[in-house]
């Protein structure tokens, strides 16, 4: 073979090295990119212990950065014996282990407890280092609670009918038969209308009346905007679409299962900002996008909101003009003392029906005292207070009487008898009330044990709920 013929085979041994080079150095990244982006941690050493693999999922669980990781010894990394329990037994064993759930610590004080599979890694022939792919438990049970939260909102919403209307509200105050007139008028005009005031005045009996006085047919579906995680409060106001995060599926969000009906959004004060621009888009364009999906789905529902504040400091200015097209504020029940007596009739007579017991009056102290409470839980905790009264009731009695009542209502009642204000005068109302709601939550909770469910049906709140009141209030659960 000349010369020629040599140099001639040779570059082209020499292309087709650099062309295989290429499709390696292409399949290389490929795999690191896929590596890099499934919501599993993966991580990797070679056979002298250093950290050849360490991709982002490894990263955002345990808090490092990547390029101060690969090199290193595992055992410089981890403080307690990662690689005795570890990674020795995959390279002494030389087979996989599978879901095998694992503690440990990293050097910055993280623990972690992860489900893992471990591989050993073998290049011609010999063992060249192992493979750890694993899941976050901490992660992978805030992923169940999320689905669980979910399926637990959706079935709820799902052939929700109102059960109230405006004939469920008791008052034979002025200033409520002026909201209630009001109410009235809005509930036939079909559109937006927004309820504020203080936990417990009411707020979801006026949507209930609102919704059952219009002419919707459609379902009442109502959500408690502060219970539910930001990150799950979008899919399931708006739905989500297959594969738009782990376990999603096709499902229609609230708004379209409000088609025809009502939605009510409460808390609504709560929400997150970018939530609120998306919340705004919907109410102007009445349509929604699912989490994950292209196209937008017309939307045909009234909205009914609630907040705390009377006018919700935490809301979009621009939203809130949207949503409060027709504005009521519920007062607090101390500034309506005569609807006590009568709303504490009503409470006895439905617990009459539900505990089989014959009451047929309230006692004139009893009213009294009633009367001249403050009643930072307003009519919510005058029937937690009457049904409480109604447990201690013998079978012959026909009276409520102060003797029924258990005694830290009474302290309550009569720490504050002199007046609305009572003890708690000279207090900013808000503090009061918080300082009341804190109070009430651990009296329940005591009462109950610790039992977070049990409290919350005592309370009349959903247990999501009473978790960030818990939180918010920092009781002690």
């Amino acid at each position: 073979m000349g010369k020629q013929a040599v140099k001639t085979a040779t570059i082209d041994e020499l292309a087709l090295l650099r062309a295989e080079n290429r499709e390696l150095r292409k399949m290389n990244e490929l795999l690191m990119t896929v590596v890099d982006n499934i919501r599993v941690a993966v991580y990797a050493v070679n056979e002298k212990n250093e950290i050849v693999i360490y991709n982002s999922e490894t990263e955002r669980t345990e808090h490092k950065i990547r390029s101060e990781m690969i090199g290193r010894d595992e055992r410089e990394v981890y403080t307690e014996p990662f690689f005795e329990v570890w990674t020795r037994r995959i390279k002494e064993q030389q087979k996989p282990l599978f879901q095998e759930t694992f503690h440990f610590t990293t050097n910055n004080g993280l623990r972690h407890s992860i489900i893992a599979d471990g591989l050993p890694f073998f290049f011609e022939g010999q063992y060249a280092g192992a493979i750890t792919i694993s899941h976050d438990l901490r992660l992978l049970n805030e992923e169940l609670e999320r689905l669980r939260l979910r399926a637990q909102l959706l079935s709820a919403g799902a052939g929700k009918t109102a059960r109230h209307d405006f004939r469920s509200i008791i008052s034979k105050c002025a200033e409520m038969d002026k909201l209630i007139a009001m109410a009235q008028r809005a509930a036939v005009r079909d559109i937006p209308v927004m309820l504020t005031g203080e936990t417990g005045t009411g707020k979801e009996l006026f949507a209930q009346a609102i919704h059952s006085a219009s002419a919707r047919r459609g379902l009442f579906v109502p959500i408690n905007c502060a219970s539910i995680p930001d990150t799950l409060l979008e899919s399931i106001l708006f739905g989500s679409v297959k594969g738009a995060f782990t376990g999603a599926t096709d499902v229609p969000g609230l708004f379209e299962q409000a088609e025809g009906g009502s939605i009510f959004l409460d808390e609504i004060d709560s929400m997150a900002p970018s939530l609120q621009a998306k919340l705004l888009r919907v109410l102007q364009e009445k349509k929604v996008r699912r989490v994950g999906a292209l196209k937008e789905i017309s939307v045909n529902c009234r909205v009914i909101s609630a907040g705390i504040m009377n006018t919700p400091r935490n809301l979009r200015s621009d939203l809130f003009f949207r949503l409060a097209v027709v504005l009521l504020k519920l007062p607090p029940l101390r500034e309506r003392p005569e609807d006590v007596k009568f709303l504490a009739r009503a409470f006895v007579e439905k617990y009459n029906r539900k505990y089989g017991v014959g009451i047929r009056d309230v006692d004139p102290a009893l009213n009294r005292l009633m009367q001249t409470y403050s009643w930072p839980g307003n009519v919510r905790e005058l029937e937690n207070l009457i049904e409480c009264a109604m447990v201690f009731v013998e079978p012959h009695e026909t009276v409520l009487a102060p003797q029924h009542v258990p005694d830290y209502y009474m302290e309550n009642l009569n720490r504050q008898k002199q007046g609305r204000g009572g003890a708690a005068s000279g207090q900013p109302l808000q503090q009061r009330l918080q300082e009341y709601e804190k109070q009430m939550i651990t009296d329940t909770l005591a009462r109950n044990s610790g039992n977070i469910s049990q409290t919350a049906k005592e309370l009349g709140l959903i247990r999501q709920s009473l978790q960030a009141k818990i939180k918010r209030c920092g009781v002690n659960a």
